[in-house]
């Protein structure tokens, strides 16, 4: 049997998480528009969650958080775009970095006995940083041409709303302006080392919670490995990918093919708690009439458009 008051707080250890998120974002949104409540932020987290289950392929990444701001706080989807790559090139950085010290933690003997590949792998490290820092205007450049190789609809739906393709510049300028905030990225940072310390103890405590001894270092691992796999896989929340990874990994430190499926299971349902509920009861409270008045706005500014 397991724990049952192992099992409750994970909800709680999600809720924190999702505030956290939704902190980060909130401290985001008022260097690059203004700054929104703590209960909004929380909202469009919310939002933007339940958006990105139900559409496929990063399309919901993209479409979550611009227009949940703009339902919640008319935050102008060029804002919201500009905060959405920012997060996205941002965390494209940390993730690379997590992968290469976990495969130096997880390959040590192996590199240890070959100096060729030490000095391979460091250089690469080195290679990838220096181009992270210094030519970063051609990766933040490549980021904004991938809205040319959306399906037409998404591109119609984004038109709409006012974000188009000439306002790549404007976007790109005000992502270049961020990046020279050190204030702003060191703190920016600590709220995502929070984020990233922090939301894999729902893990940690579900292992616990079925008298399992993973360590917290191992949750950490299998936690973040798995999240960036199911993140490569465009699928929404990682679907499927994202679960047999955790899987595959947790047998590989012992645990039963069994019991890991149990995990992953369990796990991925307590993940649905309790941003999605919140989502979808915001989007239920909006109401037909509000999103109606709200999609018939972007149609006016699109129709207001010269063409």
């Amino acid at each position: 049997m397991a724990n049952k008051l192992f099992l409750a707080s994970i909800l709680l250890i999600n809720f924190i998480s999702i505030l956290l998120t939704s902190l980060r974002y909130r401290y985001l949104l008022g260097f690059v528009d203004r700054k929104i409540s703590r209960k909004s932020a929380f909202l469009i987290i919310s939002v933007a969650s339940f958006i990105n289950y139900l559409v496929p392929f990063k399309v919901g990444l993209l479409m979550g958080s611009p227009f949940a701001a703009k339902l919640r706080e008319k935050i102008s989807i060029q804002h919201s775009s500009v905060v959405l790559f920012f997060e996205q090139f941002f965390d494209i950085i940390w993730q690379l970095i997590f992968i290469f010290i976990i495969f130096f933690f997880t390959r040590r003997n192996v590199i240890k006995e070959n100096i060729y590949l030490q000095i391979s792998l460091l250089s690469l490290i080195i290679l990838i940083l220096f181009f992270l820092i210094f030519k970063h205007n051609l990766l933040l450049k490549i980021s904004l041409r991938f809205f040319s190789v959306l399906p037409r609809r998404i591109k119609i739906v984004f038109k709409k709303s006012g974000l188009k393709r000439e306002n790549a510049e404007i976007i790109l300028k005000d992502l270049k302006s961020l990046f020279v905030e050190r204030k702003f990225i060191f703190l920016y940072a600590l709220r995502t080392l929070s984020i990233f310390l922090f939301i894999p103890l729902s893990l940690y405590i579900l292992s616990k919670a079925f008298y399992f001894n993973l360590t917290y270092f191992q949750s950490l691992s299998v936690f973040w490995i798995s999240f960036i796999l199911g993140k490569l896989s465009g699928l929404p929340g990682g679907l499927g990918v994202r679960d047999a990874a955790i899987g595959v990994l947790l047998v590989n430190l012992g645990i039963s093919t069994i019991d890991s499926i149990r995990l992953v299971f369990y796990l991925r349902i307590f993940g649905f708690f309790p941003a999605l509920p919140a989502g979808f009861l915001y989007l239920l409270y909006v109401g037909k009439g509000r999103l109606s008045g709200f999609l018939s706005e972007i149609k006016g500014n699109s129709d207001k458009t010269p063409k």
